[in-house]
């Protein structure tokens, strides 16, 4: 009966319109942060802890893989483009991790360095001086300053039924350690905070910490610090382990909230801009921006985005109950950041 009367195609889908303008690009990349929301559902099963991280570094990703029901081919994490490239176009930061890794692993430094050789991809014979002089030195010290060489891990596994979040942390002593060779980003501080606030809501009795070892972020920034790595640490937030519950458990809403958020539309939320948007320039934005859009999920349903076009954004309502702000990008940075 009333099917009968509805003229062209129809689906009983509420994501079937969505899908079918994104497909044919009938809509300005900025307007499709305006649709409407769709529903929120409830989880099924715990979120995974590594899980709930992509989602709040990547929303759009998970807006589509969740909502869409669609799958795009995630490309790999792109090294800064600081970083030199080298023949044969592998970048010190390619080679950076697996040294680090071997370090790590309590491998010795020369040992491994003449069997990456082996394998190619590192210059021959006396070229390969300069290159290693270069970066040993930087991960040698990135692997002693994360405190984990010669201590050994700890897998701490975790439940929080009350949250829908399981999974596992894995501590040096009672410290999560993240250490890469790339450049420092505040974007770094995004996984071990998530886990801190996880292991805090599953012991808060324990005072956890986070180290996160990074090379600096530019030329400057080492001249400031006197050294090519930057160390950051931090906790959460409390005195007693009441007060480490509260901000453990602040976290962990915090993170789950804008889960939900994603699955009900792409929200303006970064995994690089956001942690910039209030205090930086606008140059720097805009390259945060031109990073955050570059996966093939942002390509898909934003394309590229720059900072005069979040601040015309329209309210769709799923920036409702964040911290006030102009436009929708900046609440949520300021629901990040504050």
């Amino acid at each position: 009966g009333a099917a009968a009367a509805v003229a062209g195609p129809w689906s009983f889908d509420t994501r079937a319109q969505r899908i079918l303008m994104t497909d044919l690009g009938a809509e300005r990349a900025i307007d499709r942060f305006a649709e409407i929301p769709v529903p929120a559902t409830d989880a099924e099963g715990d979120i995974d802890l590594d899980d709930l991280v992509r989602s709040v570094r990547r929303p759009v990703a998970h807006y589509v893989r969740h909502t869409l029901l669609a799958t795009l081919a995630e490309e790999d994490e792109k090294p800064d483009h600081e970083i030199e490239l080298w023949p044969g176009g592998l970048t010190q930061a390619e080679i950076g991790r697996e040294f680090l890794a071997a370090l790590t692993d309590g491998r010795a430094a020369d040992i491994w360095m003449e069997g990456r050789a082996l394998r190619g991809k590192v210059p021959p014979g006396r070229l390969a001086d300069p290159f290693w002089s270069e970066l040993a030195p930087v991960v040698t010290e990135i692997a002693e300053r994360s405190g984990a060489l010669g201590v050994e891990p700890t897998v701490i596994p975790l439940h929080l039924p009350h949250h829908g979040l399981a999974g596992s942390a894995t501590v040096f002593g009672t410290t999560v350690v993240d250490a890469e060779y790339v450049r420092r980003h505040e974007r770094a501080r995004t996984k071990p905070w998530l886990t801190l606030a996880a292991l805090t809501a599953t012991d808060p009795h324990t005072r956890w910490t986070a180290r996160v070892v990074r090379r600096a972020a530019s030329k400057a920034d080492a001249k400031r610090l006197g050294s090519e790595v930057h160390v950051e640490e931090f906790a959460i937030a409390g005195e007693t382990s009441t007060e480490r519950l509260a901000g453990a458990e602040r976290v962990v809403r915090f993170a789950t909230d804008i889960r939900r958020r994603a699955e009900q539309g792409p929200i303006p939320f970064f995994d690089r801009a956001s942690w910039i948007l209030e205090r930086g320039s606008e140059t720097a934005v805009n390259d945060a921006l031109e990073s955050d859009t570059a996966t093939p999920a942002a390509k898909w349903v934003s394309g590229p985005l720059r900072w005069a076009d979040l601040r015309v954004q329209p309210d769709n309502g799923l920036a409702e109950g964040l911290p006030d702000g102009e436009y929708p990008a900046l609440r949520f940075a300021r629901a990040l950041t504050q």
